[in-house]
């Protein structure tokens, strides 16, 4: 009782933990079934391994091979809470889903992947299946699987679902890369400090941006919201400045690296504003922000010089 107490609590501090998703360094397997957006050390590499046995029987359709992987008496936690306790039950569900989805397959992405101590494994992953279950919702619905060591083997003590990504976090992923911390401190034509900060809200529906210029002393922050418009299959996104002003953006990917977004607001005294920003990324750790075509009732603006911000590593972010 008080291991299988301790395996919910680590699925619990990994459901915490995960809102701080590792960044994407894609490592694929022999098949490409099973990708990895966390850094490749040994425990995304031993996740990989494991993982490749659940794609194997799920892939195949055999239930009972499976829910072998669990333990005697492991769990299987579904959103709504449902716990699944024990092989032969897994076992059961696993067959029952085969036979009304008999042509589903499953490819795999690691999100997180970490070791609590010599004999545990925690993955945080995104299974994708298809075609899509006749039974399931459209989405995607990410699982935490802790896996335990008894002496050589390894076998899954529990799987909890999470909460299906919503259907904007399909579009919305494309800018996951902007995900963290990052800062400039730039000399022309005037000195300032830069910070951005880009996480995502909870449940992965939009990202939010904040940033903070101090320039001699004085700062100008502001927040800007990320979404994304079914109706018009465009990203959106506003923005509100400590100066008062707010402006609509409509994102569009320009290249491979490059997106911009088109701004159209207002002054906090009413007058009509215009500009176009650039995102660059310069590889994983760098992008270059470009302001143009700036103006402000009706007249043109002087450019803002490019800025290359640099990703933050843990720790700077706390300076």
């Amino acid at each position: 009782m008080l291991f299988r107490m301790s395996w919910r609590v680590v699925l619990a501090l990994a459901t915490i933990l995960s809102s701080s998703a590792l960044r994407a360094a894609d490592v694929s397997d022999a098949t490409g079934a099973i990708t990895s957006a966390a850094p490749s050390d040994a425990a995304s590499q031993l996740a990989k391994k494991l993982l490749t046995s659940y794609y194997e029987a799920f892939n195949s359709g055999d239930a009972k091979a499976l829910a072998s992987l669990w333990k005697e008496d492991g769990e299987f936690i579904s959103t709504n809470g449902t716990r699944i306790v024990g092989r032969d039950k897994i076992q059961a569900i696993f067959a029952d889903f085969f036979k009304a989805n008999p042509k589903s397959t499953i490819t795999l992405t690691v999100m997180t992947a970490r070791m609590d101590g010599e004999n545990t494994l925690v993955i945080d992953a995104l299974p994708k299946i298809a075609p899509q279950p006749v039974a399931g919702a459209k989405g995607e619905r990410p699982v935490t699987i802790v896996w335990v060591r008894s002496d050589a083997d390894w076998r899954i003590e529990g799987v909890m679902e999470k909460p299906m990504l919503p259907l904007s976090y399909e579009h919305l992923k494309q800018l996951e890369w902007m995900v963290g911390k990052w800062s400039c401190e730039t000399s022309s034509p005037i000195p300032a400090s830069v910070k951005i900060s880009c996480d995502w809200t909870g449940n992965k529906s939009f990202l939010i941006i904040t940033y903070s210029i101090v320039h001699n002393g004085t700062a100008r922050h502001g927040t800007e919201v990320i979404g994304w418009l079914a109706s018009k299959k465009t990203y959106h996104s506003q923005i509100f400045d400590s100066t008062g002003g707010t402006a609509n953006g409509v994102w569009k990917q320009t290249d491979k690296k490059t997106w911009t977004v088109s701004f159209v607001g207002e002054s906090a005294d009413g007058l009509a504003t215009k500009a176009e920003e650039l995102f660059i990324k310069d590889g994983d750790d760098a992008m270059t922000i470009d302001w143009n075509n700036l103006y402000r009732d009706g007249a043109e603006q002087p450019d803002v010089p490019p800025m290359q911000l640099k990703r933050e590593k843990p720790a700077d972010a706390k300076k």
